[in-house]
């Protein structure tokens, strides 16, 4: 077992020992919980736990690569690059054989995530458009420096006070710069999630006006139109058997 942690006590009991922690309460594809912070604050501890079929039998383990540690190194560059991300307290990771498995540490938000934040009625519609403007314009910052994530989606944009930022950056990466195709990539995938979501077409065009232009070309468009296609007939099977 290997841990990077800031230099706080509290931090490394909890990614050791879990000591302090409690439950979050929160759904989602990895285990969270919360422990407190010296200066009154709350860290946030998120299991690394796969997704799709492949965690019916891996779980929470990751083959040859250690995608915990990848996850912290490209968290700690886009922090040191300023971009709108969670503070980054630490991470654990533990090898066994040819897999690992880890744990990552950030400092909780007060806030919420896009998707429950624009379905709150205390967010009036007429303040919606400022907010997802000022997404837009995250998400091109984001993209202008380099950093290509690999699912963004409505539920990993946080609005905190206001301010959207940025998170779950497992299988992201920096490049020197991102290509009209990769950044298409990502907005097809955010605009999918806004679909399953229930969220409108008026909703994603007006995040995309605080992006700016973007050239999706139209190839890439059919492409996902097509395995939406068919994520949509595996779920309508699923939810009839």
């Amino acid at each position: 077992m290997k841990v990077l942690a800031r230099e706080e006590f509290c931090v490394k009991q909890a990614l050791l020992y879990g000591e302090g922690c409690y439950p979050s309460g929160i759904s989602g594809r990895g285990e969270v919980s919360f422990f407190p912070l010296a200066d009154g604050g709350e860290g946030v501890l998120r299991r690394c736990r796969r997704g799709g079929l492949i965690q019916l039998f891996l779980h929470n383990r990751y083959l040859f690569i250690n995608r915990p540690l990848l996850e912290f190194e490209v968290h700690a560059e886009a922090q040191r690059r300023r971009l709108p991300v969670p503070l980054l307290l630490g991470v654990k990771w533990r090898q066994q054989g040819c897999t690992f498995s880890g744990v990552l540490a950030t400092r909780r938000m007060e806030g919420q995530d896009l998707d429950a934040w624009l379905c709150t009625a205390e967010n009036p519609a007429e303040k919606h458009p400022e907010i997802l403007h000022a997404c837009g314009v995250m998400i091109r910052t984001c993209h202008d420096a380099g950093l290509f994530h690999a699912d963004l989606n409505i539920k990993n944009i946080f609005i905190e006070k206001g301010c959207p930022r940025l998170l779950d950056f497992d299988r992201a990466c920096f490049y020197n710069a991102l290509g009209d195709g990769q950044r298409a990539r990502n907005l097809l995938r955010l605009r999918r999630s806004f679909e399953k979501k229930g969220h409108s077409r008026e909703d994603f065009e007006m995040l995309l006006q605080g992006y700016g232009s973007v050239n999706i070309p139209r190839w890439l468009q059919l492409l996902s139109l097509i395995k939406n296609s068919i994520s949509d007939l595996f779920q309508r099977k699923r939810k009839i058997s």
